[in-house]
C-alpha cells in the first residue's frame, strides 16, 4: 500500500522539484528533493536517490535537511546498512533538538524497524 502510494507521488515530486530549480527557489527545491527521495526509496525504485539527499543536504534551508536526514536513514534501512540504526540516531537527535517533531517521531518508528522489531 506505502509502495502504490508514494509511486503515485513521484512524477508529481519530480515536477515540483522542476519548477522549484526553474525559479530558483532552494527551499522548496531542496524540501522536494528529499521527499523525491523518499518516494522513490519507498516504491522500490531507490536509484537516484543518494544525489537527490545530497542536493537538499547542499542547501543553506535547515527544515530541508531535517527531511534529507530522514530520506538517508529511510535508505539505509531499505539497503540493510549495518550503520543504519547509528544514523537513525542521530537523524533523530538532531530532529529532536531542532524541533522537528515529524522526523523525530518517524525515525523512532524506523528505528524499531532497523533493530529488528517492525
Amino acid at each position: 500500500r506505502l509502495a502504490g502510494a508514494a509511486g503515485a507521488a513521484i512524477d508529481p515530486l519530480r515536477r515540483s522539484r522542476a519548477i522549484a530549480a526553474d525559479r530558483h527557489l532552494p527551499h522548496f527545491l531542496g524540501w522536494a528533493s528529499a521527499l523525491l527521495a523518499r518516494a522513490l526509496i519507498a516504491a522500490g525504485q531507490p536509484v537516484g536517490s543518494e544525489e537527490l539527499i545530497a542536493e537538499a543536504l547542499r542547501t543553506e534551508v535547515p527544515f530541508c535537511h531535517y527531511y534529507a536526514r530522514w530520506a538517508q536513514a529511510e535508505l539505509a534501512v531499505a539497503r540493510g546498512d549495518r550503520a543504519a540504526a547509528d544514523l537513525i540516531g542521530r537523524a533523530q537527535e538532531l530532529a529532536a533538538r531542532g524541533g522537528h517533531l515529524e522526523s523525530a517521531a518517524a525515525l523512532g518508528r524506523l528505528m524499531v524497524q532497523a533493530v529488528g522489531g517492525g
